[in-house]
């Protein structure tokens, strides 16, 4: 078995060393050389790997390049999560790579970048630019009684088309690293140069010449380390943002966040950044419940720890929301009688990725959109109401550290919509109070009608909490049963039997609890308000679930794009968290009525 392995890594290695590559790039014209690339490996926070290659072209006469191309040992196909490039000359524009399969070479995934313009370089004049790659699930941990020894796969070197005159690198470990230079030998091909322990364990390497299409088998790629603090591995699946504007100019931040725990042990916090200016800050937990007030742990990139109750297991995912308001005076600006411009800068600050953003802004009542523009957003709606506009934007892409995201948007707000809602109230009392006169007036001779009450038994209130619970038993049997069948876990002749045997219980159990409705509303005024609390809950509850149907059927036919219909989902399940407290609110009344 030993010696096949062997045979066929020598044959994988051969095929890497001997298969010929079709000719770079033909957009590109004339002769330059990679006169440098300074790579540099940082841990990001969340688990992410960035790679930072620095690379320096030097142009022979009349150069001119449209485009980049770069790669990996093919090894490393499934960890690469997105690259980008930027820092060009007279451009601020950060460009996203892309694979391409210009280059016949066995061994090796390729990725492209295209230049904003074409770049000419005459004879000796160089050209700089930064190729940022993220890699994603290259980090390993195992427990070592009270530390953590983790382990890093990582391309040493970079693989190129053309030979590199001089390649350097840095790796940046955490702080209070520990490690033996030992570990570090088969990394690099040449030996460690230099490290210390200033601000970060930083681990260095070099090679002149670097040759072109240099492979380093995966196997041979790690580098581990000891900690005493654990690294966080954490997914931000989803950040729903909304800013809300009131009549004063007030603003209202609320994030939303869906996060996902990689790591191998349990996490307690975990740490955020926010805007520098951000005030009243509130946690609220995935039921509308305000958390432990978030701690500031540093101050200079003002990152909070926010805690997280239950704690987190590996694999498993929570929601929560950070609410907080930003001072007017430093985003919004009056511009005349009524109109209004507000301009924010999204992740000047962040330190994790956002799978997939949305962000929504609510103008206040009466306010109309005129001018919108942002950056980096792909997509947006505006939502037009008989009162108030309010616009969406749903981001097509992942948001890095690099994406600026920047919103502009004016507005035009009359301020006498400020007195608007107080008017219509004093309108609406006073016409109650005309209408109440006037049928009192009407009913003042009539001699008063008392309407017996019923007295309702413990007993009866017994049995109704007894069948509602049932039903509710029954019917979550009943969507179990739906799953296994789809899931072929059980026949669909047994499924049916046993569905039909369901479905009349529920029936009759429908009918008794009818009948008790009945007896509890009749026993006065709480009892029949409680009543009516719960038929409004179960009829939001059937009607959740006919939308819920609805947008799924929507979303398999290609009606409505994955960003939508994840946030028409998250909406619904709200919707019918809201209804099930209702519900069990009542029947917790009517337990305490028992006893």
């Amino acid at each position: 078995m030993k010696t096949s392995t062997v045979i066929v890594s020598l044959i994988f290695t051969f095929l890497i060393l001997t298969s010929s590559p079709v000719p770079v790039n033909a957009q590109n014209s004339g002769e330059y050389i990679i006169e440098r690339i300074s790579r540099r490996f940082e841990i990001k926070y969340g688990g992410y790997i960035f790679i930072y290659d620095t690379i320096t072209i030097k142009g022979s006469s009349n150069t001119t390049l449209e485009s980049f191309i770069f790669g990996f040992p093919y090894e490393y196909r499934t960890n690469i999560l997105d690259c980008y490039a930027y820092n060009f000359s007279n451009s601020k524009e950060i460009i996203k790579s892309s694979f391409t399969s210009e280059i016949k070479k066995l061994g090796f995934c390729w990725m492209k970048v295209t230049f904003p313009t074409a770049i000419k370089l005459q004879d000796g004049e160089s050209y700089n630019f930064t190729v940022l790659s993220i890699l994603e699930n290259v980090i390993s941990a195992t427990k070592e009684k009270d530390t953590w020894r983790y382990t890093l796969t990582l391309p040493p070197y970079p693989s190129l088309t053309m030979r590199v005159t001089k390649f350097e690198a840095s790796i940046f470990l955490p702080l209070k690293t520990n490690y033996t230079r030992m570990e570090f030998e088969k990394f690099a091909e040449t030996k460690i140069e230099e490290y210390n322990t200033t601000a970060n364990t930083v681990i260095k390497y070099s090679q002149e010449g670097l040759e072109e299409f240099f492979y380093k088998p995966k196997k041979e790629s790690h580098i581990s380390f000891i900690v005493v603090d654990p690294i966080q591995i954490i997914v931000l699946n989803e950040l729903d943002k909304e800013i809300r504007f009131d009549e004063a100019g007030n603003i209202y931040v609320s994030d939303s966040y869906y996060i996902t725990s990689k790591s191998i042990e349990e996490i307690e916090s975990i740490k955020l950044a926010l805007p520098w200016n951000a005030s009243e800050i509130t946690v609220w937990d995935e039921f509308g419940k305000p958390t432990l007030k978030p701690t500031v742990i540093n101050i200079e990139k003002n990152i909070y720890r926010i805690k997280i109750e239950p704690p987190i297991q590996t694999n498993e995912s929570v929601r929560f929301k950070v609410s907080y308001t930003l001072p007017a005076d430093e985003y919004l600006m009056r511009n005349g009688l009524e109109d209004f411009s507000f301009n924010l800068t999204l992740f000047e600050n962040m330190n994790l990725l956002i799978s997939d953003f949305s962000l929504k802004i609510i103008l206040p009542e009466g306010a109309e959109i005129i001018y919108l523009e942002t950056s980096n957003l792909n997509y947006s709606v505006i939502q037009k109401k008989v009162f108030a506009d309010s616009v969406v934007y749903l981001s097509e892409d992942m948001v890095i550290p690099l994406t600026q995201i920047k919103v502009q948007l004016q507005y035009r707000y009359n301020i006498l919509w400020s007195s608007f809602r107080p008017t219509l109230w004093i309108g609406t009392a006073v016409a109650l109070a005309f209408m109440v006169a006037f049928l009192w007036q009407r009913q003042k001779l009539k001699p008063a009608v008392v309407m017996p009450s019923i007295k309702i038994s413990p007993e009866d209130l017994k049995s109704f909490i007894d069948a509602y619970e049932e039903k509710r038993r029954i019917n979550s049997e009943l969507e179990i049963l739906e799953v296994k069948v789809h899931k072929g876990k059980i026949p669909r002749r047994r499924y049916k039997i046993r569905r039909r045997t369901l479905e009349s219980r529920v029936s009759s159990l429908n009918k008794r609890i009818a009948e008790l409705k009945e007896q509890i509303r009749s026993a006065g005024a709480r009892y029949a308000d409680a009543i009516g609390q719960l038929e409004v809950a179960e009829t939001e509850l059937e009607t959740v679930e006919v939308d819920i149907k609805r947008i799924e059927a929507r979303y398999r036919r290609g009606e409505v794009s994955r960003s939508a219909y994840r946030k028409l989902l998250e909406e619904y399940r709200k919707r019918k968290e809201k209804a099930l407290i209702t519900i069990d609110g009542v029947l917790i009344r009517f337990r305490e009525e028992i006893r």
